[in-house]
């Protein structure tokens, strides 16, 4: 048995529903005279809440609540024109590879297989290069979520 007593929530848990609480919970509230009288007393005001009708309006609250929420005014989010830029400059290359198909074949034909002991050094800065522009696009964007909720606090 423990010397000090139940928290509140441990004397709800136990009054709501006895068969999830701990063992030394229950024994607990077998043994200590202050803790049963604590649930004896949500006992009393659950019972109390359940005897209470349920509250009825003679108006809309909704409608009254929904005219004091301001409306939300869109912001232009110059993210657009970065998304359009990508598509752009990513459908370049593709139409030149399209265009030159026959070269680009050639070319990993003849010439892929005898760069290739020199692959390891360009394959690890294009990794890394890679990797430098994925994290500075992560902070730029964690950055600009930053400011956003920072200028939606309102001080006043």
């Amino acid at each position: 048995m423990k010397d000090q007593h139940l928290s509140d929530a441990d004397i709800q848990q136990f009054v709501l529903d006895k068969t999830e609480c701990a063992s030394n919970l229950v024994s607990h509230m077998q043994y200590c005279p202050y803790c049963r009288e604590k649930a004896e007393t949500y006992l009393i005001i659950i019972s109390g809440i359940k005897q209470e009708s349920k509250a009825s309006f003679d108006f809309d609250l909704t409608s009254l609540v929904l005219e004091k929420i301001p409306a939300t005014k869109k912001k232009f989010s110059g993210n657009g024109w970065f998304l359009y830029l990508t598509i752009c400059l990513a459908s370049v290359p593709a139409i030149f590879i399209y265009l030159y198909r026959d070269s680009f074949s050639n070319l990993f034909k003849i010439y892929i297989p005898e760069i290739g002991s020199g692959l390891s050094t360009i394959a690890i800065w294009l990794f890394a290069s890679a990797i430098l522009v994925i994290v500075i696009f992560q902070v730029v964007e964690i950055f600009k979520k930053y400011k956003r909720k920072a200028d939606s606090l309102n001080y006043y």
